[in-house]
């Protein structure tokens, strides 16, 4: 059976790490920069209520996750809280499976009064077409080129 919570850093991190390492593979954009995550920036972070994480799993295995940055006052409109995306993923075998709805479900409902933003990457593209489908719009176009 397919679950969805909201849970913490410290009880996820040790399963997150090894999806981690599966997303770069798949989607790394400069594959010769190894991965090499913060954990104290987000151990940080989560202690002071800066980010949150959404699970999706499957008899207790974790087979999906969002992690959000969290801003309660927005530089540009203080009074507007927004979420921020640091990363999405659905393991390959559940794509299709509707995870990704219900894990966007989930989400939504708890940062109900917030902006989210979602960004996907153009290798990407099922995320892109998730968040087309539940009523997302693309707003910002990020370039990037390697110095």
């Amino acid at each position: 059976m397919i679950t969805y919570q909201k849970e913490t850093y410290n009880q996820v991190i040790d399963e997150i790490k090894p999806l981690l390492q599966e997303h770069w593979e798949e989607l790394a954009a400069f594959p010769d920069v190894p991965l090499d995550p913060n954990y104290d920036f987000y151990q940080v972070a989560s202690n002071r209520g800066m980010i949150r994480i959404y699970t999706a799993r499957n008899d207790g295995e974790l087979i999906g996750y969002a992690i959000y940055v969290i801003n309660l006052s927005n530089p540009h409109y203080m009074s507007m809280k927004t979420a921020s995306s640091d990363i999405v993923l659905v393991r390959k075998p559940y794509r299709n499976a509707r995870v990704g709805m219900g894990l966007y479900d989930f989400i939504e409902k708890d940062l109900e009064g917030f902006v989210i933003a979602t960004h996907d990457k153009i290798a990407h593209p099922e995320l892109g077409a998730l968040m087309r489908g539940r009523g997302y719009d693309p707003q910002t176009t990020i370039w990037v080129k390697r110095l």
